[in-house]
């Protein structure tokens, strides 16, 4: 069966792969699958992501080495304050609330700095 989901074209091979997950579950007694457990963004650090997203594409550059350029102290941490003025070098300008729904999502340990692993 993953053969005919290889070959079949894109709609059709998403719908084909829901079914048989749907089938996987239900024969494991499963009515439902589980809810995305992944990270939760607010529809404000969305739009941010997105639009850094459409920078990093713009200026062609990675994350990692985004995170390299605005690492100014070179500890392989970023804090709020670095992100802030390396993104601000790079015409992307936030607001301090915009900083905090960012750091939220991409400090996943909460500690106030963000790793290289953290911002990739």
């Amino acid at each position: 069966s993953s053969d005919l989901i290889g070959r079949a074209p894109g709609t059709a091979r998403r719908n084909v792969a829901a079914m048989a997950e749907k089938a996987a579950l239900a024969a494991l007694g499963v009515k439902e699958a589980p809810k995305d457990t992944g990270p939760k963004f607010s529809s404000e650090a969305e739009d941010i992501m997105k639009s850094l997203s459409d920078l990093l594409k713009k200026k062609r550059l990675r994350a990692s080495d985004l995170f390299k350029k605005i690492d100014a102290s070179g500890d392989g941490n970023v804090t709020g304050a670095e992100l802030q003025a390396g993104l601000a070098e790079l015409g992307f300008k936030m607001s301090d609330s915009d900083l905090a729904s960012i750091m939220s999502v991409i400090d996943k340990d909460g500690g106030g700095e963000v790793s290289v692993k953290e911002f990739d």
